[in-house]
């Protein structure tokens, strides 16, 4: 349970108070090792070799990096030029306990103190009371003080500073001459031993603190114990161990005069005896100091004996060194897993993904705000704006010139939001865009900040949607509606231009033009013509609220420059100070201030002004930087490492960048040119020592769960592109060699070593003790389903592939890997896995393969973004039906085995047995979700390039035609009817139902309104668009109004020429002065045309039944009019002249059909979709041409001519592009004239097409049931195996029949009306003997028995019967109480218990019996009734059972327990429905309206579970027999998912999608629900949809119809030719006459009957 305090924590964090300083949690075990140097070197080199490997394997399993820092390690004497190592080894140790989850600090503590750094700096007042202290005699040791101290006035307080080592001995560093760096080397030691005697024996004698003095004494290891050990939180001691080794023997060998011995203790070096002075130091530090502050069980002791060896040794010492691994290993791995148990279960620790992201920006707006200066009046315009109480404004925009300090400003203006609003709970959410992957890209950035508005305002965070439309009309949702007067709402967001550009996100159709009172928008961008956002944003801000951020005053920089200084206890000489004062008269750019700032922090007073330099530009200062830094470290080690830090996609861990150093030869050979350490790796210092150097300009962020370094402004990755990665064309330029690197190391290629050639030629496979990259970090197990997945590889690893074109590896590892996509689609997102399809795609337009993956993925968007186990069915179901005979199989190879794999691998998915879903590469080019609600208007600009659609919930969008990229959004639409795009697409205008509306394109804004009832509009010309005419039904008047002077020009009184009843009249639109308008008279349906210039009537029309929805007016003045009779009249109005008719069956139902729509394709022609068939029509020859046929799921609610395709080649056939709305999907078509097609066609004639419209199984439960399959159109009925072989022909089954007088009795048999018929001979076997039955309804209110007797309720409802199957005699009757009329009858599927509702009683009736078993009444309507399989439990279900008192309603299940004959009633908050509801012997299971299902317990009423998965209410539940199988059904507009769950552990087994709705008589379950049948609109064979899980046998796999299949001969059974069973002589039976007769003689009473029983259950 989360505490008080963590959800008090949360909450702040996700109310973006930036005041909080919550630690970001890592989950990296990081060590720091300390110890002496040369005593240690055989167990740090054990431990790198043979322990360090493990703990990492042991930790990654765990999801967790193991990390080691050796300062030690790889280097060969303590000491650097710049004397910054001890510095260095202090920050690793905070780094490593800020950053470790768990032990973070091990100290290996010999018989050896060690060495004792020389104090870098010296207070200049205790300076110089040392030199005060020095005796006349020892003038020698003042000189050497002064040389190599140097007093530094730009620290505050002053300083002495000691000198760099080269600066005395300039060969210290000198790599080219090996002897002059020896002596030099040499030199320095002695030159370092006698300052150290120098400042100690004066430390011991001046006055100065305990803490002063001890600088001059303590060895660098007990100062790394101090600060991991003595400076931390108690607490943290449990996280630190000691490992203390002691050589027996070591005293012997000293007093033997061994030389060896003084490896292992502290020798003076002047008299070759035993440092007493520094062993006494670490004998207090052993024995005292450390157990008073570790725990004693933290302290491990270790005893070896040297032997007289030279050495500790690996082979003569092998024992101890076996022991001393085993034990570190041992206590290291208890403490990892206790830490990673308390991060699981420790609530302090924040693991919320969602969390850590805000707090990386919280953190990163608190380091911005740490530095800034200045800028109040612009602070105060942005304050103003926060503060303006106004119901309707536009965001603010900053924008400034890169490195003008928006970032700062922006992360000022964030921190200040709650100040200035005076309000405390404000939700203030902070984006820096591009500082982390999730805010990178558009889609995860708008989920961040939609869940964390939601979270902060109450609300689930379960409806934020994942499909990037649906997302952007949430976000909008989600800034109109969550702030309040009291919690105001405040997004930040900084660096538009940073998105990335996919998906239009630079457009910025997704943002919000209007805020509100509550809610305002401020962002940031650069004002480049590169990035079209400033552009666009400039087309709807106000120019008041647009703030410029200029670059700084010279006196501000001045002062942001001498701050920084101040922060850092630094501060200048004057030469210095005009030195940078010349600088900022050049540049003032706040980014330029902080780089010389951070060079004048380096500048001593006593450098020389001629050794100093400045840069005026930001490229130039940087570029002198990495020169600095190669002169420093070295070229080549330099520029490869920077490379690869510029050259990741999001950045590199700090192990990732020493092992890909590791691997870099060229790197090792710099370094290690006279000297290579015992394994080839790179040294930890070397890196550490270069991070230190590059300070905050890079920086730790989040990326793919864990911490990467990447640059602190785009400035510093652009300047190392230019630097190190431009030349991308050559094979051996550095960009190929790095990305290369990059590419092997994610591939793992270099775990297990990599070769390395030396200068003679030997090869040698060396191990790097680089880290693994499996793709998996742990699997799952039965104690711990979750994977952990290495996220860095799948990020980094196709991205370099691509950037190489290394086609080959990139399709078999990544784009054809099932195993890979699989995974990927599971640890992150889909969408990322689409993403690497469109990077390939770019790179390699031309291949086959790609292109087709490509297309394959987009349109299986929707599943896959669900759940990545649809990656089977999509894969299957869309491309199982290559053949690879119409292609080079070379060219689909790779995609082959991805089918291949797809239908093997042991994943717990749903497979089809055919293709059955919508292939690649048709005329389908897109489908996106366009919006929340259906869409009811599409249409498109006259030049095609824009596409506008508008919805019911009153939002139009724009979208870029060509790709279906959103440009733009529009709210605040009326009832819409119809959009007319005008002044050259400048504007459209929306007529609606009470007003039209005059919208500009570009900035979504409204121009103008009308309130205008029914209103209609039109343009006047089409050779001036911007004339408009306007009409109001509850006016006689059109108006003409010009859009662009915005004003009315004229008033025309329609009435005065045609009076009309303002009910029946309407406008079609205009030609060239010349109205078009409708009206019913008393004659009918009439048009007249009327000329507003000189009110004359110029055409009549009338006509019988005109469809006014889909009449047009062409450019060419041609009045379009579709009629009922199958024909199209087209009326000329120029002439006033009929010029044509068009006739044609395509036409025959476009009058009251909803599936037919008609529009202009051009102005010579005409389409029609009728049905799904769209055709093409010559307005001048009446001819149609077929264009496109759609499957009846594709059959669109709207459709548009967006263009004329001129990507064909083929001059003489036009291709188009088309638009259709399907629900809220847009789909983009490219068809052209396709004469194949026969539209005129009887589908009727088709012996081959298989629709059926219902199937069902028989013996469902059984592993070969027989499938029975029902097409109505041509009244045929099929019995079927299980290889889809017919068995059984039933002919003349009409639609009713088949529902109301059909049932299998058993395999052999079935009830046809009133006959019992032997499916294999076709013979009757006998006939119903009963006159209470209706002949063509005994499949109705009946159940199959005992398996031979039926069980049916009687024509006047009154009792039932109970018929044998054997000789079709009524065996016994069920009467109903005082006869009365049952409303509603439910069997159990075992066929033993049956439930009537009677009046108001309901009644459960034992069918073997006869007698009633119990009874119940209830006061609500009863709704649905259902029973579970054995008929223990009846389930009564009320829709609207309880009225609340906010006047909502309540559904009421009615559990009825027919063993113990009780009740128990359960109340839902949400509104049921009769598809959503089912009923098991354990669980009543129901729906809500988003989609969980609740599970309830039938024996106690108790709440079970919540199952979520589907994203809206059901409407079917399927229930095995054995009810441990369910499968569920979600509305296709809105989910559409397909999912299998398992009863019996209450979880989702798996799921599919299909392309359109499956109606709930198309599915069923066989072989025990193990698979599914289905049938598909336009698919010729059933569908077998196994289900498959780890443990099944993959050779089970369900196989399509094949050819070689034997063939069986069906039996064929007329319905129409059935007859009564006739006796031996061959006539009827007498009685079977009578009864018939007897049953046609009633049939009269029997309907008054019914007629009366109907009138009776609805009063």
């Amino acid at each position: 349970m989360v505490s008080q305090q963590q959800y008090e924590i949360t909450s702040r964090i996700l109310g973006g108070d930036l005041t909080i300083n919550e630690k970001i949690d890592s989950k990296i075990i990081r060590i720091f090792t300390s110890s002496t140097f040369t005593d240690t070197e055989a167990e740090r080199n054990a431990l790198m070799e043979k322990v360090y490997p493990r703990l990492k394997i042991h930790c990654q399993k765990a999801g967790f990096e193991f990390q080691v820092v050796d300062m030690r390690w790889g280097i060969k004497d303590a000491s650097t030029d710049d004397h910054s190592v001890v510095d260095i080894c202090m920050k690793q140790i905070e780094q490593s306990r800020h950053v470790s989850v768990g032990p973070y600090f091990v100290a290996l503590l010999g018989q050896k103190y060690g060495y004792r750094p020389l104090p870098v700096e010296i207070d200049a007042e205790e300076f110089d009371k040392l030199l005060t202290n020095l005796a006349d005699d020892q003038e020698n040791d003042r000189v050497l003080l002064q040389e190599w101290y140097s007093k530094d006035h730009n620290a505050i307080p002053p300083v002495y500073h000691l000198q760099p080592i080269s600066s005395r001995f300039p060969h210290y560093s000198n790599n080219q001459d090996k002897e002059l760096q020896d002596e030099a080397r040499r030199s320095w030691w002695a030159t370092y031993n006698r300052l150290g005697v120098i400042l100690r024996d004066l430390a011991e004698q001046v006055s100065i603190t305990q803490d002063s003095k001890r600088k001059y004494f303590i060895s660098v290891t007990e100062r790394e114990i101090h600060q991991a050990i003595f400076q931390g939180n108690s607490e943290d001691n449990y996280q630190c161990l000691c490992f203390q080794r002691t050589i027996s023997d070591l005293d012997n060998m000293l007093t033997s005069g061994s030389k060896q011995a003084e490896l292992y203790t502290d020798v003076v070096s002047s008299t070759q005896e035993v440092d007493a002075r520094a062993q006494s130091l670490l004998t207090q530090l052993r024995e005292s100091k450390l157990p008073e502050k570790l725990p004693s069980s933290n302290i491990l002791h270790h005893t070896v004996e040297l032997n007289q060896n030279l050495k500790i040794d690996r082979t003569i010492h092998k024992d101890y060194i076996k022991t001393f691994c085993d034990d570190y290993y041992q206590k290291l791995m208890d403490l990892i897993d206790s830490s990673i148990m308390d991060y699981h279960h420790n609530r302090q620790i924040v693991h919320d993904p969602l969390i850590l992201e805000i707090l990386q920006h919280i953190h990163f707006c608190r380091e911005k705000c740490r530095t800034f200066h200045g800028r109040t009046s612009l602070l105060a315009q942005v304050q103003d704006y926060l503060t303006k109480k106004e119901s309707s404004l536009s965001p603010f925009v900053v924008y400034g010139q890169s490195g003008s300090g928006k970032t700062s400003f922006m992360a000022k203006v964030a921190y200040e939001c709650n100040r200035w609003l005076d309000c405390s709970s404000a939700v203030v959410v902070l984006r820096f865009i591009g500082i982390t992957p999730t805010s990178s890209n558009l889609r995860t950035l708008l989920h961040s900040i939609c869940s964390q508005v939601d979270r902060a305002y109450g609300y689930s965070t379960k409806a934020v949607p994942k499909h990037l439309q649906e997302l952007i009309d949430y976000f909008t949702t989600v800034t109109i509606s969550r702030g309040s007067e009291s919690k105001p709402l405040i997004i930040c967001l900084d660096s538009l231009d940073q998105l990335s550009p996919e998906n239009g996100a630079l457009l910025l159709g997704w943002l919000p033009q209007t805020c509100s009172l509550h809610f305002k928008l401020i962002t940031s961008t650069l004002p480049d013509d590169q990035y079209p956002c400033y552009k666009k944003l400039t087309s709807f801000v106000s120019t008041h609220y647009m703030l410029n951020i200029p670059t700084l005053t010279n006196s501000d920089a001045k002062t942001i420059l001498q701050n920084w200084l101040k922060l850092n206890n630094r501060t200048l000489n004057s030469s210095q100070q005009e030195l940078i004062d010349q600088a900022l008269a050049q540049c003032s750019l706040p980014l330029y201030v902080k780089l010389i700032s951070h060079q004048a922090e380096q500048w001593r007073s006593f450098t020389p002004v001629e050794e100093l330099r400045i840069d005026f530009t930001i490229d130039q200062v940087i570029q002198h930087y990495f020169q600095q830094l190669e002169e420093k470290y070295g070229k080549v080690y330099v520029s490869h490492c920077l490379a690869y830090i510029t050259a990741s996609k999001n950045g590199l861990t700090e192990f990732e960048i020493e092992d890909l150093l590791s691997c870099d030869d060229q790197v090792l050979e710099e370094i290690f040119q006279y000297w290579t350490p015992p394994i080839r790796r790179l040294p930890p210092l070397i890196w550490a020592r270069l991070r230190e150097s590059l300070g905050d300009y890079l920086v730790e962020r989040a990326a793919d769960g864990t911490q990467v370094f990447a640059w602190y402004h785009r400035q510093f990755s652009a300047a190392a592109n230019r630097r190190y990665l431009a030349a991308a064309d050559s094979p051996s330029s550095l960009h190929t060699f790095i990305h290369t690197s990059l590419a092997h190391y994610f591939s793992d290629l270099w775990y297990h070593g990599k070769e390395y050639t030396d200068s003679k030629g030997i090869t040698t496979l060396f191990d790097r003790r680089i880290t693994a990259q499996p793709l998996m970090l742990t699997e799952a197990t039965v104690r711990n389903q979750q994977i952990i997945y290495n996220l860095r590889k799948l990020s980094e690893l196709p991205f370099h592939l691509t950037r190489l074109a290394q086609l080959e590896q990139l399709k078999v590892d990544i784009l054809f890997n099932f195993d890979w996509l699989y995974h990927k689609i599971a640890a992150t997102s889909f969408h990322h896995v689409l993403d690497d399809y469109m990077d390939a795609a770019t790179v390699f337009a031309d291949d086959i393969e790609i292109n087709m993956m490509y297309k394959t993925m987009r349109l299986s968007s929707t599943a896959l973004l669900d759940s990545a186990a649809h990656l089977p069915f999509q894969l299957l179901g869309r491309l199982s039906s290559l053949n690879a005979s119409q292609n080079n199989e070379d060219d689909i190879s790779h995609l082959q085995q991805l089918l291949r794999d797809a239908n093997s691998k042991s994943i717990n998915c749903i497979r089809p047995s055919i293709a059955c879903l919508t292939p690649p590469g048709g005329a389908l080019v897109q489908t996106v979700i366009g919006h929340t609600r259906r869409i009811k208007v599409i249409t498109s600009t006259t030049d095609g390039k824009l596409l506008i659609t508008a919805d019911n919930d009153q939002t139009a969008k724009i979208w870029d035609s060509q790709n279906l990229r959103l440009l733009n959004k529009i709210s605040g639409l009326g009832a819409l009817i119809r959009i007319i795009p005008t002044c050259q697409n400048q504007y459209f205008i929306a007529p609606c139902i009470d007003k039209v509306q005059i919208w500009h394109i570009e900035s979504c804004q409204l121009i103008q309104e009308f309130p205008l009832k029914w209103s209609y509009a039109a343009v006047v010309s089409s050779s001036d668009d911007s004339q408009l005419i306007f009409m109001d039904n509850d006016d006689d008047h059109i108006l003409l109004w010009d859009v662009k002077e915005k004003s009315q020009v004229g008033k025309f009184c329609y009435t005065s020429c045609w009076p009309l009843s303002k009910n029946h009249r309407g406008l079609i639109g205009a030609y060239n002065n010349v109205v078009v308008l409708h009206g019913l008279t008393d004659e009918g349906p009439k048009i007249q045309c009327i000329n507003i210039k000189n009110s004359q009537i110029t055409q009549t029309i009338q006509e019988g039944k005109i469809d006014i929805q889909n009449s047009y007016i062409t450019s060419y003045g041609q009045l379009i009019l579709p009629l009922q009779r199958n024909s199209v009249k087209i009326y000329d109005l120029s002439t006033g002249q009929h010029i044509q008719d068009i006739q044609g069956s395509l036409l025959r139902e476009f009058t009251g059909e909803k599936k037919h729509l008609m529009g202009l394709l051009d102005r010579q022609n005409l389409f029609t979709c009728t049905q799904g068939k769209i055709a093409s029509w010559d307005l001048t020859s009446g001819r149609s041409t077929p264009l496109l046929e759609l499957q009846n799921a594709d059959i669109p609610n709207c459709l548009h001519f967006v263009k004329q395709d001129t990507s064909n080649n083929d001059a003489t056939t036009s291709s188009y592009v088309i638009a259709t709305a399907k629900g809220n999907c847009i789909c983009l078509w490219k068809c052209q004239a396709n004469h194949q097609l026969d539209f005129n066609a009887d589908s009727n004639q088709s012996a081959t097409s298989f629709n059926p419209t219902q199937i069902m199984s028989h013996s469902p439960d059984q592993p070969n049931p027989y499938i029975i399959s029902y097409e109505a159109e041509k009244q045929l009925c099929t019995v079927w195996n299980i290889k889809q072989q017919p068995i059984r022909i039933i002919k003349k089954m009409k639609n009713k029949l088949f529902n109301q007088g059909f049932m299998f009795i058993n395999q052999n048999t079935a009830l046809i009306r009133d006959f019992v018929v032997d499916l294999q001979t076709g013979s009757t076997l006998c006939q119903l003997q009963s006159d209470g039955i209706n002949p063509d309804s005994t499949g109705k209110n009946s159940k199959i028995i005992d398996d031979n007797k039926l069980a049916i309720l009687s024509q006047d409802s009154t009792n039932i019967l109970i018929i044998s199957l054997c000789d079709g005699k009524v065996v016994s009757r069920i009467p109903f109480p005082l006869n009365n009329v049952c409303h509603k009858i439910v069997y159990s599927q075992n066929g033993q218990i049956a439930v009537t509702l009677i009046g108001g009683d309901i009644i459960a009736w034992n069918l073997t019996s006869g007698k009633l078993i119990s009874k119940t009444s209830l006061s609500a309507q009863v709704d649905h009734i259902c029973s579970d399989f054995g008929g223990h439990y009846v389930a009564i279900f009320s829709y609207h059972g309880e009225v609340n008192k906010d006047g909502s309603s309540s559904s009421l299940v009615h559990l009825w327990d027919l063993s113990k004959q009780q009740v128990l009633t359960y109340k839902f908050k949400y509104s049921l429905r009769a598809g959503g509801l089912a009923l098991t012997h354990q669980y009543i299971i129901s729906s809500d309206n988003g989609g969980d299902i609740s599970l309830w317990s039938t024996n106690e009423g108790k709440f079970i579970q919540q199952l979520h998965g589907h994203r809206h209410d059901l409407y079917k539940i399927i229930i095995n027999q054995h009810e441990d199988r369910m499968l569920t059904m979600s509305e296709y507009d809105y989910d559409g998912t397909i999912r299998l769950w398992d009863l019996s552990a209450l979880v989702q087994l798996a799921a599919f999608l299909p392309d359109w709705r499956i109606e709930r008589s198309n599915i069923a379950f066989i072989d025990h629900g193990q698979k599914i049948i289905i049938t598909l609109d336009g698919i010729n064979q059933f569908i077998i949809a196994q289900y498959h899980s780890v443990a099944v046998d993959e050779n089970q796999i369900a196989t399509a119809f094949e050819e070689d299949i034997v063939e069986l001969t069906a039996t064929t059974i007329d319905v129409s030719q059935l007859q009564p069973p006739k006796d031996a002589s061959g006539r009827q039976p007498v009685q079977a006459i009578d009864n018939r007769q007897q049953a046609q003689g009633v049939v009269q009473q029997e309907k008054k009957s019914i007629k009366r029983k109907k009138n009776i259950t609805r009063s």
